[in-house]
């Protein structure tokens, strides 16, 4: 799983366009509730990853998750559309 922590500047918009250039097909959205921050969940469309958008007014900026087997490689293209503060690679 990687962990993307996009810059301030980024917006809940931009990550709408960056879905759309990617061709990720929108999954579900979550909204806010006690045990989660608001969520919206794409997978790509080789169906190898799953991309989860996080909005968490509690952080400084937006977080991604990506994880599957194409991990990686998603997570490289998505940081390749927007910017990227920092990323880690998180054991789940």
């Amino acid at each position: 799983m990687i962990r993307l922590v996009l810059a301030p500047s980024v917006t809940v918009d931009d990550l709408d366009d960056v879905a759309f250039g990617l061709g990720l097909v929108m999954m579900n959205i979550l909204p806010a509730g006690d045990a989660h921050p608001a969520q919206t969940i794409y997978r790509t469309p080789d169906r190898q990853a799953l991309v989860h958008v996080i909005n968490d007014p509690r952080a400084a900026a937006l977080l991604v998750i990506v994880q599957g087997p194409d991990a990686a490689e998603a997570a490289a293209r998505f940081r390749a559309r927007t910017v990227v503060a920092a990323q880690e690679l998180v054991n789940a």
